[in-house]
């Protein structure tokens, strides 16, 4: 499951970067960190995200945000109570 490992991943990545940048001092850097360090399927669904500028492909927070509305996009499931058009309204 692509989620369950993203987020599992993201943790580990956090602590690495974390311990060899605690005091944040080049947070700047580890969008680049993330970019280097996903696979090959993380890179792909990168290539999807849009941004409104490219200072926002550099902040890792952004790129995290996108990642993990991916997820939930990609898990969203119909529930009972919705009908059709609130179901897509809502992965809107």
């Amino acid at each position: 499951n692509f989620t369950l490992m993203w987020f599992s991943w993201k943790n580990e990545f956090l602590t690495y970067m974390k311990s060899i940048d605690p005091t944040e001092n080049n947070k700047k850097k580890w969008s680049i960190m993330l970019l280097n360090r996903v696979g090959p399927i993380e890179q792909e669904i990168c290539k999807t995200f849009t941004f409104d500028n490219d200072h926002e492909k550099e902040d890792i927070n952004i790129l995290f945000n996108k990642f993990d509305s991916y997820c939930e996009f990609e898990n969203r499931k119909k529930r009972n109570d919705e009908d059709i058009d609130m179901y897509v309204n809502n992965l809107k």
